[in-house]
């Protein structure tokens, strides 16, 4: 019966004794919150609304028609637009909406390591079918902020898997 061997000794991971670097030398500075406004007892109707790019009348329908009917009243609906339009900042449509944390109050996270030889593993080859199609995801994905070049010294394998929903 020919199946899977067993990892050999001579590759076996093995753990180095020492110590870590303490964890808490990390300070995070804290986020000032200021008082919200108060909410209008009674909102501008959603018709007298200054809709913008980011919130515009339809992207702002497409959020209200989630809410089952009869679920809220006029005025509640009235004053979710209201409070979407104050806080439209927040609501992100594409990656290029989309924001990152300050880095004044979130800094880049420190990852404590020890000496070590960095490892190297060749990439799993992109089917030459959907390099360009991979080529501008990661683009795109760096462009929104999610991927930042990098001078590591390792390099992982990654691999693309096309999702259901594409």
């Amino acid at each position: 019966m020919a199946g899977r061997r067993y990892k050999p000794v001579a590759r076996k991971v093995r753990p180095v004794p020492t110590n870590m670097p303490d964890l808490s030398a990390q300070v995070f500075k804290p986020i000032p919150l200021p008082t919200p406004p108060l909410l209008p007892t009674r909102p501008p109707p959603r018709s007298e609304l200054r809709f913008s790019v980011r919130l515009s009348r339809e992207r702002l329908d497409l959020i209200l028609s989630t809410v089952p009917e009869g679920f809220l009243s006029e005025d509640e609906l009235d004053l979710l637009a209201y409070v979407l339009i104050e806080r439209q900042a927040a609501i992100a449509f594409n990656n290029s909406e989309r924001g990152t944390f300050n880095r004044e109050y979130f800094p880049d996270y420190v990852i404590p390591v020890i000496e070590h030889t960095p490892w190297v593993r060749p990439p799993i080859p992109i089917p030459k079918a959907i390099v360009g199609k991979v080529r501008d995801l990661l683009r795109e994905q760096t462009l929104a902020g999610k991927y930042e070049q990098s001078c590591a010294a390792y390099r992982s394998p990654v691999f693309t898997v096309l999702k259901k929903n594409g």
